[in-house]
């Protein structure tokens, strides 16, 4: 199964995002690309996500809503052209009663916003290319404010990052 979908208006989700997400979708347009396969009751495929101009209204009082951080994780996922690209693998066992292609692709978002909420350099770096947990940290000599060579190399991929997602702000 191949489909493609472009520029679907995500506010039309706005209920649900407002109500599980903890804001509602003011503007942003969707596009997928699907490429499933089933064999021997099982399905494989990929599911490539773009999220263009995605734009969050004021926080729900919803008590349904994720307690995860939300703008932390847009604001990480979000590149300078104000897109959102994933590439989310899909698989499972069309015999496992739990198993649903929503639950799955549901199930891979919250993962990110896990990762974001425990480790968000990882996200970083991942997003942007190469690790990121070595980025949580830069260090200096004792009594020397000179960075070594590879300290400095990690602050360069933090500054590149930083300026891939402006959204970001380092303190």
């Amino acid at each position: 199964l191949m489909m493609n979908l472009k520029g679907y208006d995500v506010p039309a989700f706005t209920a649900y995002s407002r109500k599980y997400v903890g804001y509602p979708i003011q503007k942003g347009k969707l596009s997928l690309d699907l490429k499933y396969a089933v064999a021997n009751r099982k399905l494989t495929g990929e599911t490539a996500v773009l999220v263009d101009q995605l734009t969050l209204g004021p926080k729900s009082d919803s008590p349904d809503a994720t307690s995860l951080p939300v703008k932390l994780a847009l604001a990480i996922l979000t590149d300078r052209k104000g897109q959102i690209r994933l590439d989310v693998p899909v698989g499972g066992s069309l015999d496992d009663p739990e198993f649903t292609l929503g639950r799955v692709i549901l199930r891979a978002l919250v993962n990110i916003l896990e990762k974001v909420a425990t480790s968000p350099f990882a996200l970083l770096g991942a997003v942007v290319g190469g690790g990121g947990e070595e980025l949580k940290d830069i260090a200096f000599e004792p009594g020397l404010a000179r960075l070594e060579d590879p300290e400095l190399a990690k602050l360069g991929k933090l500054a590149s990052a930083l300026v891939e997602r402006p959204a970001l702000n380092l303190e």
